[in-house]
């Protein structure tokens, strides 16, 4: 996914360079719905946890490659840096008991 350098926003060219970052999703996400680029049957759910790695003085921990590295599980992967990791459920039809 790459490394993301988080920063405060201080300053006017701080927040335009933010906006311009999020107007940039927007238009892709708009771009794919435009081109019909998601599935729409079957109709899949699924669920992601995502945590916040701090360490014993409750500061942001960058452990998550040596993390990811002892779990060993596809499940689990970085989100957005390295002081975030999520956990991914495998997407199952909506359907039945899709929710028990």
């Amino acid at each position: 996914m790459g490394e993301k350098i988080v920063r405060k926003i201080n300053n006017h060219e701080d927040k335009k360079e933010y906006i311009d970052h999020l107007l940039k999703d927007i238009e892709a996400l708009d771009l794919m719905l435009n081109k019909g680029l998601f599935s729409a049957k079957p109709i899949h759910i699924g669920a992601e946890q995502e945590f916040c790695l701090v360490d014993e003085s409750w500061d942001p921990s960058d452990l998550g490659t040596s993390i990811l590295k002892d779990i060993a599980d596809e499940h689990f992967t970085s989100e957005l840096n390295k002081y975030n990791l999520e956990l991914n459920l495998d997407p199952i039809k909506l359907q039945g008991s899709c929710f028990s």
